[in-house]
């Protein structure tokens, strides 16, 4: 597992865009620390899949397809990702960082959808819950066997 300085609570929250330019800033970084590579970007994805299958399971009426937006950018953000390692790690150290990534999801579904601190996208509404929990099992199940950005896609889209 290749370790990197983590930002250690990543999620949306964390990222500040200002309108009407590619400028991004990351805030809140205090619980950041030396630590796995996949970790920042497993938690973003996990967060991503709440509020995906949030807007997917529970649509609004302002809109309704909003959830269609949130899949583009849970594959630009890993695609993105994905490529930009390549500068750092070798074709079997890609792979590992993917099963990591699986993993990290996997367990922090769980722990948001079990443990003390509960994520909002997931109140009141038991089918998003119950598809995330479908979703943390399988990607716990099989992060050995996902290394690759289409295997882990198809882990989180394909029920």
């Amino acid at each position: 597992m290749k370790q990197c300085l983590v930002h250690g609570d990543f999620s949306t929250e964390a990222v500040m865009v200002k309108k009407d330019s590619a400028k991004v800033k990351i805030i809140d970084a205090e619980f950041a620390y030396i630590g796995p590579a996949a970790h920042d970007v497993g938690t973003l994805l996990a967060n991503y899949i709440f509020s995906y299958y949030s807007h997917k399971l529970y649509p609004t009426e302002e809109s309704p397809g909003f959830y269609k937006n949130l899949e583009d950018a849970m594959k630009t953000t890993l695609s993105i990702y994905l490529k930009d390692l390549n500068d750092y790690l070798t074709p079997d150290e890609i792979k590992s960082t993917v099963s990591d990534i699986a993993g990290f999801v996997g367990c922090y579904i769980f722990a948001r959808i079990i443990g003390r601190i509960k994520t909002f996208d997931m109140t009141g509404r038991p089918l998003s819950e119950v598809k995330c929990v479908d979703i943390g099992i399988r990607l716990l199940q099989r992060c050995t066997e996902i290394t690759n950005q289409q295997q882990l896609l198809d882990c989180i889209f394909k029920s």
